[in-house]
Parts: C-alpha cells; sequence; structure tokens
C-alpha cells in the first residue's frame, strides 16, 4: 500500500512521503531503501521517517523507539492492533539504524504455508538441502521484517534462536510484530523464547487510531494529498462536519481503515469538499458505545483449540476500557460489573493506562 506517512519534527512542516509497494499474498516483500546518493537537504529530518504525529500517543512512541535505538537488540518486536502501522513504523526503524540504500526485506508470516517460510527464511527446504540463499541471508545488512511472527511454526522459531547470537548480529536487524495483546505475550511461548533474551517490557507498542485523535486532520490530508497525486486530481477538501465525524468514529480497523475510508469518499467528490455523508461511517452519536466492540474482532479472539477464561476476560476488560478511554464507570457499565470490581481485576491483570490518560 503506498505510504500511510506519519512525520515528527520536520521544520517545514510538511510531511516526508516514501512509497510502500502493494503486498502480494504468498510472496516475501522487498522495499527499497531511499537513494544514498541524494542530496542531505532531502533526506528525511524526523525521528521516525515517514511518521507523522504530534499526539501524546505519537509523541510515546517517538521517545520509546528512540530509547530502543540507543541499543538495539537483536529482536525489536512491534505490538499493535490490526492497521496501526506496524509496517511502517518497522521501516522507519530500519531507516534509522541500518546503513543507506541497504535491502528491507518483509516476510508476511500468515499468508505462506510452514515448509515455504522455512525455505524463504533459511533458503533450504525441510530436509536442511541448501539450494539458495534464503532472506536471514539477503536482508544483510538491512532488515528482515516477520509480519505477524507469532504465527511462525514452531520449528522456525528454534531455527531462529539458534541462528541468533546473543549479542545480535551488525550485518541484520530482524524486527518482529504481533496482534498478540501485552498480556498474552508470554502465553506465546515460542514468541516469548525469541524475543524475551532482550526485550523485559514485551516490545513496543504501536497506538490505536483512537488514540491519536489529535493526529487526525494531519493524516487526513497526508492521505487526501496522495490519492490526488494517484489519481491525478486536485485534492478534495475536508468538511468541518467531515473533519468532526472523523473524530467521533471509533476506529476499529485504525489507520487502515482511515485511509479506506477518506479515499472512497475522494473518489466520490473528486476535486470537491467531502461531507460527513460521504464518509459511510458510524459515529458513537448514531449508535450505542456497545456497538463498538463489535466492530472490532480482532481485540478478542478465540483459537479453535480454545483459549483460558482468564484471558478472555483480561482482554474484554482491556478492550473495554480502551473502548471507553478508560472511563472507569463507564467501562464497568459496559461489563455488567460494579467499579471496584473493575478495579480489582485491573490490579489482576496488570493493566496500565496510557501515558496519555494517566
Amino acid at each position: 500500500m503506498h505510504g500511510l506517512g506519519w512525520h515528527a519534527g520536520c521544520p517545514s512542516g510538511k510531511p516526508n512521503r516514501f512509497p510502500f509497494p502493494t503486498p502480494v499474498p504468498g510472496r516475501p516483500m522487498t522495499i527499497p531503501s531511499p537513494d544514498p546518493h541524494r542530496d542531505e537537504e532531502e533526506l528525511p529530518s524526523s525521528p521516525l521517517p515517514g511518521l507523522i504525529g504530534g499526539s501524546m500517543a505519537f509523541r510515546t512512541l517517538v521517545h520509546d523507539v528512540e530509547a530502543l535505538l540507543a541499543d538495539p537488540p537483536p529482536v525489536i518486536l512491534l505490538r499493535g492492533e490490526t492497521g496501526t502501522g506496524k509496517t511502517l513504523l518497522a521501516r522507519a526503524i530500519h531507516m534509522r539504524s541500518r546503513p543507506p540504500g541497504s535491502p528491507f526485506l518483509i516476510l508476511p508470516c500468515t499468508a505462506l504455508p510452514p515448509d515455504v517460510i522455512e525455505t524463504e527464511l533459511f533458503g533450504d527446504g525441510a530436509d536442511g538441502a541448501d539450494r539458495r540463499g534464503g532472506l536471514l541471508a539477503l536482508a544483510e545488512p538491512g532488515s528482515l521484517l516477520l509480519e505477524d511472527a507469532d504465527r511462525l511454526p514452531p520449528r522456525t522459531f528454534t531455527r531462529l534462536r539458534n541462528r541468533i547470537p546473543a549479542e545480535g548480529s551488525a550485518g541484520l536487524q530482524l524486527i518482529a510484530t504481533t496482534r498478540v495483546p501485552k498480556h498474552e505475550v508470554a502465553g506465546v511461548t515460542d514468541l516469548h523464547g525469541l524475543v524475551a533474551p532482550w526485550i523485559a517490557d514485551r516490545g513496543i507498542v504501536v497506538p490505536p487510531l483512537r488514540r491519536r485523535i489529535d493526529d487526525l486532520a494531519l493524516l487526513a490530508e497526508q492521505i487526501l494529498e496522495e490519492w490526488s497525486r494517484a489519481e491525478d486530481l486536485e485534492p478534495p477538501e475536508l468538511g468541518a462536519g467531515a473533519l468532526e465525524a472523523l473524530h467521533t468514529h471509533p476506529w476499529p480497523g485504525n489507520l487502515r481503515e482511515l485511509k479506506s475510508t477518506l479515499e472512497n469518499a475522494a473518489g466520490i467528490v473528486p476535486g470537491g469538499s467531502i461531507r460527513e455523508e460521504h464518509l459511510r461511517i458510524r459515529t458513537r452519536d448514531t449508535r450505542p458505545l456497545t456497538h463498538d466492540l463489535d466492530m472490532a474482532p480482532e481485540m478478542i479472539r478465540i483459537p479453535s483449540d480454545g483459549k483460558p477464561w482468564e484471558t478472555i476476560e483480561a482482554e474484554a476488560v482491556e478492550a473495554t476500557l480502551e473502548l471507553t478511554s478508560w472511563n472507569r464507570s463507564q467501562a464497568a457499565r459496559l461489563l455488567g460489573i460494579s467499579r471496584p470490581t473493575l478495579t480489582r481485576k485491573i490490579r489482576k491483570y496488570g493493566l496500565e493506562a496510557p501515558v496519555e490518560l494517566s
């Protein structure tokens, strides 16, 4: 997909933009790095190249990444809901930490069968017979991104752990993404075993769009400008009513949903003014709050082999708190429990409010 660019700290105030190819199901992706020979004034001045934002949640993300890059671990774990921009953040980390022009490769772990994953990673088949260089070798001296790394086969996790030295590799940065909630990471034995030696707090959290409401105007402008360039049309304006609707929508699909919503609206009124009805979204004012839970299936997933009740309860409590922006009274009413009971469950599961809400 094209870059949903975020940018922070650019003196010009204009976001940097980098093209992103469309993923092809069942095929690893190679994303070219910027030209190392371009003029210095063209290089991104953002702490996170290609990323834009000024909200508290975004500033916290920048701080967390800066702290991590001061002494990067061999495996960087990025955790967040579907559509939050984990792949974009991974590329920004790559651009900050690896040599200019070095490769940035992506392996979509949910799109490939186990034997193909091993072949792509290690350059061999299940029998171990070398046939060609794998992504681990091809990515050097750049980065290899494992999308949805928690879906890797157990055998692959074992081989990866054996391949990564305790001090890491100067020639490769491994980045893993997951949608698994914080309190579940330790329960995903293989993923935890891969990242635990270096990650005490279970990785960097990519905030959902509902915690970046202050960034909506910037992001919307960016998306519409990119759409207009791709379509060779004048960018449509975003009316006040439409902007208000964007601010009141819960965005269960995060940045991906925002991009789709705005591009569809732009197609209805190319070069015109986008009104609220063009967005085709329902805001909190037009439906009960409890319906929002049904729109976020990724928040609570129950696999075919089941899941412990306490894990399900922890996810439900956390999802409801996020939905209500950590309004405990409202969350307790939605859950059908008393406020003191909710407080006890928050302590029991070690849940913490985001910095901007605490």
